[in-house]
């Protein structure tokens, strides 16, 4: 495994990672994300400490990862239909042919 090693900070506490390589901008962006729905948290709603604000971010994160999940079994299915059509007139235009 070819891991690289990555510098987290968020909430003025420093992570270390070891990624793989392909993954570091993935990691990257999740960090901005993250500080960023921190920020915003801090700004417009009331906290007790750091791990409330933590909190909300995770079942923000969770919640938008559950909604992407069921959009992306909706666009499947989808397209497994449109595919199956597809097959459906290729079939029926074949026996066409050989008749």
């Amino acid at each position: 495994m070819n891991e690289v090693p990555v510098t987290v900070s968020i909430l003025d506490r420093v992570y270390k990672m070891k990624v793989r390589p392909e993954d570091q901008g993935y990691l990257k962006a999740a960090e901005e994300s993250i500080n960023a729905q921190i920020a915003a948290y801090k700004k417009n709603y009331s906290y007790r400490d750091y791990q409330d604000l933590l909190a909300m971010v995770a079942i923000a994160k969770t919640t938008q990862l559950a909604k992407l999940q069921k959009e992306s079994i909706s666009d499947h299915d989808a397209i497994r239909e449109k595919l199956e059509n597809i097959e459906n007139i290729l079939m029926s235009q074949s026996d066409g042919e050989t008749k």
